[in-house]
Parts: C-alpha cells; sequence; structure tokens
C-alpha cells in the first residue's frame, strides 16, 4: 500500500481533450514511460477552479456587501474624531465596521488613503497601513505629528518598481481604471473588480490574472502556437503551480509543458495522411479540367452544328464539299474536348479515392516538432 501511494504521489499530470486511453496510449508512446506513471486530468477540469493569479500574488474577494462610500467617510470621520481626542478604542470601533474596505470598498484614493492611514496609526503592526496608504497615495509624505515609533514601517511601505500583470479576462477594472492585456503595475495591494471576481489583489511579482471559467471549452483542442498556449499554460499555472511539468494531449499532438510558460516540447503530432492531401489536391485538378473542357466543348458543339447547318444549306457540289470538311473538323474537335471531360471525371474520381483510402488510414504519428 505504501509503495502503491508513493507511485501515486509521484506520478505526472497528463492534461487530456477527448478520451483518456487513447491520450495515455499516444503519451506512454511518446515519453517511453508506462501509462501507471500518469494522473490522467480532463482539459475540461481545468476549468473549474476559482480566479487566481498564479504565484504572483493573491486574490480575495470581497464575499460580502459592499462598503458603500458613505459608511466608509463616516467610519473614517468617526475614527479620526475619536483619535483627535485620543480614544483609541472607539476609533479601532468605528473602523472595524468596515474592516472589509480593502476588498469591497469603491476606488476613491483620497478616502482610502485616509482609511489607511487610520489603520496605519491604530493597529498593532503599521506596515500594511502605511504600504497600502502609499500605493493608493504615492505622495504621501511622513507626518511629523505621527508616533515616531511607526516610522520605520512607514519607510517599508516605499513604492518598489514596476511588474506587469497580463490578463486573460475582459471587462475588469484595476484601481478604478479599465485594464486588459498586459500593463505594469506598481507591487503591492491594487483593487481589482469584474464580471467574475470583486475583491482585492496583492502583487508582489509578475503574474497573469486568469478566471477559469471564462476559458472556451476549446482552449486546449489548437496548440499550435505560442499565442495559442497563453491561457492553456495559465491554466496549467493554476491547477498544477507555476513551474511545474505536466504533460498534455489532443487529437493533434502530444507535449511536455512547463505550467506559466509557452515554449511547450512538441514530443508526438498527428499528421494527415498525405494521400488525403494529394486526393484533394487531385480532385481540385480533376474538376478545374472537367469544367474547362466542359465549357469549350460546348462552345465546339454549337461550331459543329452551325458547321453541318450550312453543309445542308449548300447549293453546289463545291460549296457542299467545303462545308462538309469544314464540319468533320469543327465536329472531331467537338469530340476531343468530350474526351477532355471524360479524362478530368476520371481525375475526380481517382483524387476521391485516394482521399478516402487516406481517411480510412487515419492521422499519421509523427514524432517531434513540425
Amino acid at each position: 500500500m505504501i509503495v502503491a501511494l508513493a507511485l501515486t504521489a509521484h506520478a505526472e499530470p497528463l492534461v487530456y481533450t477527448g478520451d483518456p486511453a487513447p491520450a495515455l496510449e499516444r503519451v506512454a508512446t511518446a515519453t517511453r514511460l508506462s501509462a501507471s506513471d500518469f494522473t490522467p486530468v480532463a482539459a475540461d477540469e481545468l476549468r473549474n477552479a476559482p480566479p487566481t493569479v498564479g504565484d504572483g500574488g493573491t486574490l480575495t474577494a470581497c464575499g460580502g456587501p459592499v462598503v458603500t462610500r458613505e459608511q466608509l467617510l463616516l467610519a473614517v470621520e468617526g475614527a479620526e474624531g475619536a483619535s483627535s481626542y485620543g480614544e483609541t478604542e472607539r476609533a479601532r470601533s468605528e473602523l472595524a465596521r468596515v474592516s472589509d474596505t480593502d476588498r469591497c470598498a469603491p476606488w476613491d484614493p483620497e478616502l482610502l488613503g485616509r482609511y489607511f492611514v487610520l489603520r496605519a496609526l491604530l493597529d498593532d503592526d503599521a506596515t500594511d497601513g502605511f504600504a497600502k496608504a502609499r500605493r493608493v497615495k504615492p505622495d504621501l509624505a511622513w507626518n511629523p505629528e505621527w508616533p515616531a515609533e511607526r516610522r520605520a514601517a512607514f519607510e517599508v511601505g516605499a513604492p518598489a518598481p514596476a511588474v506587469q500583470l497580463a490578463l486573460t479576462p475582459d471587462g475588469y477594472t484595476l484601481d478604478g481604471a479599465r485594464v486588459s492585456g498586459r500593463i505594469q503595475v506598481v507591487p503591492g495591494w491594487h483593487r481589482l473588480s469584474g464580471p467574475a471576481f470583486d475583491g482585492s489583489l496583492v502583487l508582489e511579482a509578475d503574474g497573469t490574472f486568469l478566471v477559469p471559467e471564462s476559458a472556451p471549452a476549446t482552449v486546449f483542442e489548437d496548440l499550435t502556437t505560442e499565442e495559442q498556449r497563453f491561457l492553456p499554460t495559465a491554466l496549467l499555472a493554476s491547477k498544477f503551480g507555476e513551474g511545474s511539468r505536466v504533460f498534455v494531449a489532443n487529437d493533434r499532438g502530444v507535449w511536455a509543458a512547463t505550467a506559466g510558460r509557452v515554449d511547450w516540447l512538441s514530443l508526438q503530432r498527428q499528421r494527415t495522411s498525405p494521400l488525403v492531401w494529394a486526393g484533394v489536391a487531385t480532385t481540385l485538378v480533376g474538376l478545374a479540367g472537367g469544367g474547362t473542357f466542359g465549357a469549350l466543348s460546348v462552345g465546339a458543339r454549337q461550331n459543329a452544328q452551325d458547321a453541318a447547318g450550312r453543309m445542308s444549306a449548300a447549293t453546289t457540289r463545291q460549296g457542299f464539299d467545303a462545308a462538309g470538311e469544314d464540319f468533320e473538323t469543327r465536329q472531331g474537335k467537338y469530340y476531343t474536348l468530350l474526351g477532355g471531360v471524360g479524362a478530368s471525371a476520371g481525375v475526380v474520381v481517382l483524387g476521391a479515392g485516394l482521399t478516402l483510402v487516406g481517411t480510412a488510414r487515419g492521422p499519421q504519428t509523427v514524432t517531434g516538432a513540425p
């Protein structure tokens, strides 16, 4: 039992589309491992996960009623008034009513700055409050009236160099501004809201904001280019962690992927049989030839009929013989063109046969990258 559990624990994840058995067989062949070395995970399972920003930070959903601007203003003014009279506990009580401000309040830099400064002055540890206050108001300066022992916490909260945040879904607002794609942001606390998430984002390094349920069901069907792998690899990172090795198999190939990266190693790919493409090309040539010969034969037939009419209308032997020769020439051309139509039909039949044979043989397995 212990050995079995150990083997299971070391089994590597295999994300697959379609049926698991063929995927396991193809990955085992491509890697020279056994099917028992893998833990199959259906690609659809990766879409049933909560929003994430990967290893670059953390998300905390509001999870309750929003804090209105009026509620926050009431609490801040009450806490500021109590603090001015030295009533520390009453000030803390005022702020306690809106303790979820960082996750649920609307974006108002001035008011949020006042709130976070109060937290820094009233909480046992001033670090978080000052860091968020300086995040909201980068020009915030030290006030000599604040307790000197909290100066160190204020200095620690100085803004750090920007990091990159990629947002895969659209329709989100970060710190009151609509954002999309890849953007540069200051590390630390941010207010993030949109269709599937409303809360706080604390960013420490480069990260990718991802809402798995918003990914299309076909996200793992075409992984040919690095751009097409961007969203799939973000899903892999949200499920297995940044940098994890994950094998991926769909009906087009097998890859060894590094979660969070798009430079996957192609181990095997499925290629349509060359007979299919040869059949398609042959069929197209036949159809083009048939169309051309057919169009020309229509004109040639009319020309032959016109020559036959002139022969019938001839009033002299000489005129009849001349019209007869012209008719034979035109009729011969017509029959030649009809032969071209028949030959083209044969080419079409040949092309269809090649296509059917290639399709019946199924796709070819090719090792390595294209």
